[in-house]
């Protein structure tokens, strides 16, 4: 059966065709912007101890409860500059940064850990704090829409939202990145601040891919929210359940029942592992181990290519060596262990214009 062309008159073979797709995505990683190159290494070999990102165009996102010691433990300071070089992410939600570390700090610290092209520098948006403690969004690009909660509001960390800039020519989108930090422990009023903060989560998905409310965003521009959600077991779920398929408890205050994903389905929960022993858990102290981080993204719009848990007591000395780091470097850092993943975008390609045979 053919297919005709609808723009042009030329016919392309299958082979031809093909090897055009090759050519444009290697186009679109040779022109990937330089602030998201700070190294051309993409390998991803784990069991060689490297991290690097499988492909230049991929976003690598990270989440990372730091418990209170990033920049204000310098006990830790060289654990987390391992850490953070290990695994070089483009897009970071800390969480539990203390309230009177300053952008500034922030920026520094990441800067001198993970140097930009080009003299530029890391961007840094502060959350709510609760008194004490706040979440991080930082990112090599620009921020844009940057926001301490949704309407209505969540809970008393509130969200930290924030538009980031995608390189152009690569993408014509951007990516639309949450940081969060729910309410920790099992029982008592602590799940029901859980479910508020979904429910808030979930209007607030809702609110950002349909038209009016207070927020628009171009259609299918990717959507992540990522943190320490201290979803536990065995305490109802329903506030996952909430975050994930846009069940609202609490309908009076956000509103009717509403899919989050761009093409009315359920966020995908990543759920990253350890590449070493496949365990799911990020908080290892706790009995029994808890999936407390995660990631929830619009997977219609976007893949996910890895995903992975950094846990150094899981390696040998040769991963460890490859990759910088020691032994105890994650158990020293944190309570929690961090997560990653890379994300990619699909090359849009104008089918139309060619014959295929």
């Amino acid at each position: 059966m053919m297919h005709r062309q609808t723009k042009q008159t030329t016919t392309l073979s299958p082979i031809a065709y093909f090897r055009f797709l090759s050519f444009v995505a290697l186009f679109h990683a040779i022109t990937w912007g330089i602030s998201f190159l700070p190294t051309l290494a993409w390998s991803w070999n784990p069991t060689a101890g490297d991290f690097s990102k499988a492909s230049p165009s991929d976003v690598r996102l990270m989440a990372y409860n730091t418990a209170r010691n990033f920049i204000s433990v310098s006990a830790a300071d060289s654990t987390f500059s391992r850490i953070l070089k290990a695994i070089d992410p483009d897009v970071i939600a800390f969480e539990e940064i203390r309230d009177n570390i300053t952008t500034t700090q922030l920026v520094s610290r990441l800067n001198s850990i993970l140097p930009l092209a080009g003299g530029q520098s890391w961007k840094v948006h502060l959350g709510k704090s609760d008194g004490t403690i706040r979440t991080v969004l930082a990112s090599r690009t620009t921020q844009t829409l940057q926001m301490l909660d949704t309407v209505p509001a969540s809970e008393v960390r509130g969200v930290n939202g924030a538009l980031v800039q995608m390189p152009r020519p690569t993408y014509d989108f951007d990516l639309y990145v949450m940081a969060v930090h729910l309410k920790a422990l099992a029982g008592g009023t602590n799940t029901q601040r859980r479910q508020k903060a979904c429910d808030a989560l979930a209007k607030w998905f809702g609110d950002l891919r349909t038209p009016g409310g207070a927020i628009d965003l171009p259609t299918s521009t990717p959507a992540i929210v990522m943190g320490d959600f201290n979803f536990v077991d065995p305490d109802p779920q329903q506030p996952e359940v909430t975050l994930r398929t846009g069940d609202i408890v609490d309908n009076a205050t956000y509103g009717p029942d509403i899919k989050p994903d761009w093409d009315a389905s359920d966020l995908f929960d990543v759920t990253p592992r350890d590449p070493y022993t496949n365990a799911t858990y990020t908080y290892p102290n706790f009995t029994p181990p808890s999936r407390i981080d995660r990631f929830y993204l619009t997977d219609s719009v976007a893949i996910v290519k890895n995903a992975f848990i950094l846990n150094t007591k899981s390696m040998t000395q040769t991963q460890l060596s490859a990759a910088g780091l020691d032994a105890h470097d994650t158990e020293l850092a944190s309570d929690h262990l961090p997560i990653v993943m890379d994300i990619w975008f699909p090359v849009p390609v104008t089918l139309s214009a060619f014959s295929i045979e």
